[in-house]
């Protein structure tokens, strides 16, 4: 019963699709073509010539014109549209201060398991809706990672699912995300970072092409008004042991230091970095058996164990040490995750933050939050605003829930 009822939805969502003919090159441009050279293309963000250099120029003429060509209706643009190859770039200042919106986990499809993905489609018509009355807008808005929920290593002969409804279901999934999304204002970039869900807990280069096709690289890094921001696939950090990841694995590694290091000798005003894993969750030195907390699941999903640990959710410490390193050595001020489907704000030894923001999908509540811990931001659906001053280089961000 349950696939005869997801390929009812697949087949309706389908023929919607087929019928709107003009959005095909606005979609691509929102999202596969505007992440592309790990870099992000949009007319909106001008970027320094060293960022388009080995682009295509079909994504950089794209990214220039796909506002001004959409045959939708005209939605309000702003009195200018700057071209990707104008000398002014978003390299250097020029607004005294300047927004942008931190989503996590709109995961597709979750409560029900994939039975039905309407309820979390009608969250993220909240939160576009949302973004779009923020006054003044914000510049750019990122999902960081687990966009559907749908997964072949998850759900692959389970619950009636086979490996070809595992790859519709997917694909109609990020499909029906797109179109929510691309309902953002044009001015507004969109840049998405992959998740386990996206990619798998234990990611290979197949799943990953999933992925590519559909939204662009896994890596992209790009200037917004002297602040430069570097987004990285924390599933292939969490978990390179695949055939063929150890090799994505290094070759992540070593451009994440070659943009560290760029963005210091070009006196980056901030260093922000995203992905969807967080670094920690309450401490920089924490270890997985220290972690006793977990989130208890939904009741209907009927699985028989407590919830999920704690330690499920950060990056193994292993791991974690080469990173904070790195962000020490380079002064990252902040790093911004979902994956926790929860708000938790922490800080490192050398004063990062450790951003994390609660889900679009379904929220959990860990045990493990220390008695110390004291949040001003409440535990629901919703997205983050971060408020950035070009001259201080301060930052401050605040959680907009969903339901007022």
């Amino acid at each position: 019963m349950t696939i005869i009822k997801v390929d009812a939805i697949i087949a309706a969502q389908e023929t919607e699709t087929s019928n709107i003919q003009d959005q095909d090159d606005e979609i691509l441009s929102r999202f596969r073509d505007a992440q592309q050279q790990r870099t992000v293309l949009h007319p909106k963000l001008p970027q320094p010539h060293d960022h388009y250099a080995s682009a295509p120029k079909k994504y950089c003429d794209k990214a220039a014109s796909y506002i001004l060509e959409t045959k939708k209706p005209k939605r309000e643009l702003s009195s200018s549209i700057p071209q990707t190859t104008t000398s002014v770039s978003e390299k250097e200042p020029s607004r005294h201060s300047y927004s942008f919106v931190v989503c996590a986990d709109t995961q597709i499809g979750m409560y029900s398991q994939n039975k039905e993905w309407e309820t979390e489609l009608a969250y993220s018509r909240q939160a576009v809706e949302l973004i779009n009355s923020l006054n003044p807008r914000p510049l750019w808005c990122i999902m960081c990672g687990d966009i559907a929920d749908m997964e072949l290593s998850f759900y692959e002969n389970t619950k009636g699912f086979t490996r070809n409804d595992c790859f519709r279901i997917q694909k109609q999934q990020y499909a029906d995300f797109q179109k929510v999304y691309a309902q953002l204002h044009p001015d507004i970039c969109m840049v998405c970072v992959c998740g386990n869900h996206d990619i798998g807990n234990r990611p290979t280069p197949a799943s990953m092409d999933i992925w590519k096709n559909a939204f662009g690289d896994d890596t992209v890094a790009f200037w917004v008004n002297g602040t430069y921001n570097i987004c990285l696939n924390t599933t292939l950090i969490k978990d390179h042991s695949a055939p063929g990841s150890q090799e994505l694995y290094d070759s992540q590694l070593e451009w994440l230091k070659d943009r560290l290091a760029y963005a210091k000798t070009n006196h980056a005003g901030n260093i922000f970095v995203f992905g969807h894993h967080p670094w920690f969750i309450y401490s920089e030195d924490e270890i997985d058996e220290d972690m006793t907390g977990i989130s208890p699941e939904p009741k209907h999903w009927g699985f028989q164990r407590n919830g999920v640990p704690d330690y499920y959710f950060h990056i193994p410490l292993e791991y974690r040490r080469i990173y904070m390193e790195l962000f020490r050595e380079y002064g990252v001020s902040a790093s911004f995750s979902g994956h926790f489907h929860q708000n938790m704000v922490s800080k490192s030894s050398f004063g990062m933050d450790m951003i994390i923001t609660s889900s679009l999908s379904t929220v959990f509540d860990s045990t493990g939050k220390p008695k110390s811990f004291i949040s001003t931001d409440p535990n629901c659906r919703g997205i983050r605003l971060v408020d950035v001053q070009s001259k201080s280089c301060n930052y401050q961000h605040r959680f907009l829930p969903l339901d007022k």
